[in-house]
């Protein structure tokens, strides 16, 4: 038999979102208690890739990452709910905007590498606006990250 070798990162390419930035809608928000007993919202975010397809991505808002939950209202049209200090997960289904997604190692794990969202940011200057997906893309949403980071 003869193969072509690849790396962990060229394997784990194969499956990720290549870093940069996307337009995502929450597909579903729910709120949680963190492992470490902290309040957060756990978020499940369609990607809308370049190419038409939609990926899945799972993301948390909690108080320690200030900065992402102050984006994430910032650049979904929730900026009186983070003004006034409060947060449902109800205010956050079907928000939509942009993320930028990083490749992370994992230390001791099965899967080297990892899609995360480094942060909510402003939609990008050359005024491109989300493709809405087909029913097909819809249907075919099977891909996800599920690693809780903590």
């Amino acid at each position: 038999m003869k193969f072509t070798p690849k790396s962990d990162q060229e394997l784990a390419a194969g499956t990720l979102i290549p870093e940069g930035v996307y337009p995502f809608e929450v597909s579903e928000a729910v709120s949680k208690t963190s492992k470490s007993g902290n309040e957060m919202i756990e978020l499940n975010l369609r990607i809308y890739m370049p190419d038409g397809r939609v990926r899945m991505q799972r993301d948390w808002l909690l108080e320690k990452l200030a900065y992402k939950l102050s984006h994430f209202c910032k650049y979904t049209g929730l900026t009186a709910r983070y003004e006034a200090g409060t947060l449902t997960d109800t205010d956050c289904q079907n928000k939509s905007g942009y993320i930028k997604i990083v490749i992370q190692e994992q230390k001791d794990q099965q899967t080297k590498y990892r899609n995360a969202v480094a942060d909510y940011v402003k939609a990008p200057a050359n005024g491109s606006s989300k493709p809405q997906p087909t029913e097909a893309q819809l249907a075919n949403q099977t891909e996800r990250n599920d690693d809780v980071p903590f």
